[in-house]
This record gives C-alpha cells, structure tokens and sequence, in this order.
C-alpha cells in the first residue's frame, strides 16, 4: 500500500523562516503532544509581512490531525501550523 503524502503551502514572515526550517521535522511529535495534552493553541499575528512561502509534507494520519485540530479552532491547516510555529519560537 503506498503511504500518500500531503503537502501545506505556509506564509511566513521572513524572519520566521529558520525556525520553520529548524522545526519542520518535529510538526508531527508536535501535533501529537497538543492533542495528547490538550495544549491549547492561541491565534497568534505576526505585525511582519507574510513574505516567504514554505512547504511542509505530512502523511495522510498527521493530516488528518491537523484537520481535527484545524476544526477545534476554527482555522485553516496552513494558519495552526503558522501559529504553531510562532508559538514555539
């Protein structure tokens, strides 16, 4: 069976790239530990310019995370993966 994989398209101010880089292969222990510990995620906006486009790749169960978790905030994939990442930097 072929793992289908998913990419997000992410806006980012410029200065947020390298932590985006830095955290791009940690999203999905991330996304587990804010469901398993009912971590609550704040819409954070950034006052910068969201410049830069950058691509995460996710497989199909850590998508669906995310959309369980887009749903619970009312946002969009590509926003609570922003807001994570504003969030840990």
């Amino acid at each position: 069976m072929k793992n289908v994989k998913r990419h997000i398209i992410i806006r980012l101010p410029r200065s947020k790239v390298g932590i985006f880089e830095k955290y791009k292969d940690k999203i999905p222990e991330i996304v587990d530990r804010i469901l398993n510990e009912n971590i609550q995620i704040r819409r954070i906006e950034d006052l910068e310019i969201y410049s830069e486009r950058v691509s995460l790749t996710v497989d199909e169960l850590y998508y669906q995370k995310l959309e369980e978790l887009a749903k619970k905030y009312k946002m969009p994939i590509s926003t609570l993966v922003r807001n994570i990442i504003f969030q840990i930097s």
